[in-house]
This record gives structure tokens, sequence and C-alpha cells, in this order.
């Protein structure tokens, strides 16, 4: 089983390329102006410009309109969107460009039985009023449950002091990684990735499809 790796909330250029020089899959761009890691579209446009063919760039969006979301992607120039909301999925089908639902289980969250028309979900920790990057965990045990009929990216306080069980315990498609491989917010460790990546060395060793 491949697992693969998100690092998202990389705000700064010498972080995104350690990042990259260590093999992830993804990179992600938080574009909710309410985040520690947050940043616009002119710097997010610099960094994606620093990313190469064969990784995916990712947006995190809170609670902005479609018509917001498409015009900072073009913008910026990600590739995907991630929608930290409470919109449907018959809501974000109307959504023309690659996306995904960011889930987040616990008291609220009513979506978790639907039906995405997406690649793969990520599920994150829930606290009230706080859309992602918060450090908590999420519910592993809905995580498992989801990744039974869909691809699961798991996200949550996830670093290399949990990561192993997480994968054992949910069997996820990605990890997003975040606060866990941070010195500070926004500010990316080299050595807790490197730890992190360590950690996940038993599952990322078989070859995986392309996910831009």
């Amino acid at each position: 089983m491949k697992v693969r790796v998100k690092v998202c909330g990389v705000t700064r250029a010498e972080d995104l390329d350690m990042v990259l020089g260590l093999g992830v899959d993804a990179v992600g761009f938080n574009f909710f102006p309410g985040s520690p890691r947050f940043v616009t579209d002119r710097q997010a446009a610099d960094l994606v410009r620093r990313v190469p063919a064969g990784v995916a760039t990712i947006g995190v969006f809170v609670n902005q309109s479609l018509e917001e979301v498409a015009a900072k992607m073009d913008a910026s120039g990600v590739g995907w969107a991630q929608f930290h909301d409470d919109r449907t999925s018959a809501e974000l089908a109307r959504f023309s460009r690659p996306w995904y639902p960011a889930l987040r289980p616990g008291e609220g969250e009513t979506r978790l039985g639907q039906a995405w028309p997406t690649p793969f979900v990520l599920v994150d920790a829930r606290l009230p009023g706080v859309f992602g990057g918060t450090g908590g965990q999420a519910d592993w045990q809905v995580a498992a449950r989801l990744a039974l009929t869909c691809r699961v990216i798991l996200a949550g306080g996830l670093g290399p002091h949990n990561l192993a069980d997480a994968v054992k315990a949910v069997s996820p498609w990605g990890v997003d990684l975040n606060s866990g491989v941070e010195s500070s917010p926004g500010c990316k460790d080299r050595r807790r990735l490197e730890q992190a990546l360590a950690a996940l060395s038993p599952w990322r060793d078989s070859p995986a499809e392309d996910i831009r």
C-alpha cells in the first residue's frame, strides 16, 4: 500500500524547496485570511512556479464562493481546491475544477454518508469554529470506515510520533502534514519532516498514480 504525502501550509520558498527535495507528492497553500499560514495569490503564484511536474499543488479554501475560488486558482496556478466548509456534495459538484472536500467528523458534520464525485476526501479534526491546522487529531475510527469505501487523505495533528499508528489504524490513501512538521506556524522543520517520512517509509516503497 502506497501512502502519498501532502505537506500543507507552505508559506516560504526555502521551506518549499526543502519539502520538494524530500520527495513529497503534493504541497498545499492556504488562502484563508484567518490562518497563520495564509498566502496571497501573488505569494502562492511565486511558490507554485517552483513546483516541478509530478507534484500536485493544492489551495485550501474556507467558506469562499466558488467564483472566488476559481479566480484564486487562476491567479495562483494551484491545480486543486480543498474545500473547508459545510457545503454538500451536490453544491460543490457545480465546481468545474479539480477539488475535494475536507470532512470533520463530530457534532455538526452531516456529510459523512454522502457520495462525493471526487477522487478522494480529506478527513480532519473537528474543533468548533476552526477549519484545519489546529494540531488536533481527527477521528481515526470514522476515517477508517470511510477508507473502506473511498480514498481518504488523513489530516489532523499528524507527525513523527503518531504517523505509523495512524496508517495502521486508518489505511489512508494519503496523509496531510502541517503543524506536526513545523517549528512554528508556517515554518516547516526539516528534522521533523525527515522523521515523519522515515516513519512512513514502510508504506512509501510502491509506485502510485499521478494525482496532478
